[in-house]
């Protein structure tokens, strides 16, 4: 022991000078046979001497952290000097883990007081972001050392984490898995500040997603909660459902990239008929096909609170988007909707939500953005814009949509008068299609952007654009940046802009 200690001291020594060796000395021959260092001459010609380099960073790394451990243990050492230390949660933060889990296996007593102190850390709000991971990470290590110790520890961690200093706890991107998650939620059970926590690009499964419900359930002040780029699941979204029944103080649930499928879209679906202060629920890029989507749009005939949905980069087809247009048919709450990147909804698809969008008199904002829906989608969708009055931003980008749907819009947009923001970025038109548009912005007085970025326009498009913009008073930003227009289409638009006073944003890159 007194030779691993003595190892321990001179890799320790060695890494907060920043070598990989020490020089030898008579303290050191005892060490010679461990078999982790090697042997090498240095210094200089009239002062030799044989450096002592250790065989790999991890055994150095280890060995100090070995060192620190029985100096806490034997409290020749005080760990919160450690902890204060920042270099170790930098540049010596394996150290730290390994002292950590070294702690953990000889005494739980002193495992608990470290754990204590990382949570009064956190509390300070002073790098709590780094004190957070630093807390996950030695849940980890102590948890490979014994399993049911790990329990014992998130207990530990979470009464002694204080939040009634904050409103806004952002630990995003900081290794949470399910035992953070745990500690956290045992935190939130008797806070009542904190009103927006943000966790998103963790390692929170379905275990972790089930201690936050049950926080839920007992906190009534947090009001947003964003869980995007974790791994909840079905199990994760079913427990979140259950308290979502019983809470009535959360409005904004993010469960982006959650490996969420039908069952889970059911489940969510239960709570939203029971829910009433919900009102937004981002479920993109998730799994959820035609069967969870009409899970939901029953419940939205139901419900009357959520205003915004996303439901963008699903596998929705047009079974689910027929369900959703029969819901929008009969919802009455729904502001905004977000159906992107669910490109089988295609032209059969945008006719259904045509029809729905005729009857609605609600939703102000619909992504159908990558979504192919085509010319003959955008001509069904250009009859509900001549109907449809509350409809302020449609995104129809990427959509394979060219000429002939551009002329489609030409007589929506002579109609309408309150769309104020139309995307139809990365299609495929041309200059006919700038023609209709630019007849459609002579007569418009109500659109204030119009994004025609990544499509087919040359100078004669240009041209037609630059005689609309002479007339038109109310656009502000017009995107035709990546189409195919020289300097001789620049040079007329630049000419318009003189006549113009209304475009303040005009990108031709």
């Amino acid at each position: 022991m007194e030779e691993l200690l003595l190892l321990g001291s001179f890799a320790l020594e060695s890494l907060l000078e920043g070598e990989s060796y020490f020089v030898k000395d008579e303290d050191t021959v005892k060490l010679i046979n461990f078999g982790f260092l090697s042997f090498q001459q240095g210094g200089t010609k009239r002062k030799p001497c044989t450096r002592c380099a250790f065989l790999h960073k991890s055994f150095q790394e280890f060995f100090a952290g070995f060192f620190l451990a029985f100096q806490v243990i034997s409290k020749e050492r005080d760990f919160t000097s450690v902890i204060d230390d920042k270099r170790y949660l930098d540049k010596l933060r394996q150290v730290l883990l390994f002292m950590s889990g070294i702690i953990a296996s000889r005494s739980e007593e002193t495992a608990m007081s470290f754990f204590i102190v990382i949570a009064k850390k956190i509390s300070s709000a002073q790098d709590s972001k780094s004190y957070m991971s630093l807390a996950c990470e030695s849940l980890l290590e102590c948890s490979s050392v014994q399993d049911s110790l790990e329990t014992r520890l998130v207990s530990s961690l979470g009464k002694h984490f204080d939040m009634s200093s904050l409103t806004k706890v952002n630990f995003g991107e900081t290794g949470i898995h399910d035992a953070g998650a745990a500690a956290i939620s045992m935190a939130l059970t008797v806070n009542s500040s904190v009103t927006s926590l943000v966790l998103i690009s963790n390692s929170i499964g379905s275990a972790g997603a089930s201690s936050l419900s049950q926080a839920l359930t007992a906190n009534s002040s947090l009001t947003s909660l964003n869980l995007g780029g974790n791994s909840i699941g079905d199990a994760g979204a079913s427990s979140l459902s259950q308290a979502l029944t019983a809470n009535s103080s959360l409005t904004s649930l993010d469960l982006v990239l959650n490996s969420i499928g039908d069952a889970g879209a059911s489940s969510l679906s239960q709570a939203l008929t029971a829910n009433s202060s919900l009102t937004s629920l981002d479920l993109g890029g998730n799994s959820i096909g035609d069967a969870g989507v009409s899970s939901l749009s029953q419940a939205l005939t139901a419900n009357s609170s959520l205003t915004s949905l996303d439901l963008g980069g699903n596998s929705i087809g047009y079974a689910g988007v027929s369900s959703l247009s029969q819901a929008l048919t009969a919802n009455s709450s729904l502001t905004s909707l977000n159906l992107g990147g669910n490109s089988i909804i295609g032209q059969a698809g945008a006719c259904s939500l045509s029809q729905a969008l005729t009857a609605n008199s609600s939703l102000t904002s619909l992504d159908l953005g990558g979504n192919i829906i085509g010319d003959a989608g955008v001509s069904a969708l250009s009859q509900a814009l001549t109907a449809n009055s509350p409809l302020t931003s449609l995104i129809l980008g990427h959509n394979s949509i060219g000429d002939a749907g551009a002329s489609s819009l030409f007589q929506a947009l002579t109609a309408n008068s309150s769309l104020c923001s139309l995307d139809l970025n990365l299609n495929s038109i041309g200059d006919a299609g700038a023609f209709s548009l630019s007849q459609a912005l002579t007569a418009n007085s109500s659109l204030t952007s119009l994004d025609l970025g990544l499509n087919s326009i040359g100078d004669a498009g240009a041209f037609s654009l630059s005689q609309a913009l002479t007339a038109n008073s109310s656009l502000t930003s017009l995107d035709l940046g990546l189409n195919s227009i020289s300097d001789a289409g620049a040079f007329s638009l630049s000419q318009a802009l003189t006549a113009n006073s209304s475009l303040t944003g005009l990108d031709l890159r």
